[in-house]
């Protein structure tokens, strides 16, 4: 019951708290605003990197990409049991 009661304040908390936080979200938005897109860039790579087989996709190296927002690196990541695409803006 003391879990049951807790979830319920958590939840009404949540619920009833969104209005007062709401009012400050769009201002936590500004750092993004200068960040770079790359939806066109990941649109354009649909065929090469998520369409691709998965083979050529691992073995394919680092490459970057330029648009209008900058430069932006595609690689590859792996693990035991999964791979990563990694679409970042390029450094330097």
């Amino acid at each position: 019951m003391k879990r049951t009661g807790r979830l319920a304040a958590a939840a009404a908390l949540l619920i009833l708290g969104l209005p007062l936080f709401g009012a400050g979200i769009s201002s936590l938005d500004r750092p993004f605003a200068g960040f770079p897109d790359s939806g066109k860039l990941r649109a354009s790579l649909y065929a090469k990197a998520l369409a691709a087989p998965r083979a050529e996709v691992l073995k394919a190296k680092p490459a970057v990409y330029e648009n209008e927002y900058g430069r932006f690196r595609l690689s590859t990541q792996t693990t035991a049991d999964a791979f990563y695409l990694i679409l970042a803006a390029a450094r330097g």
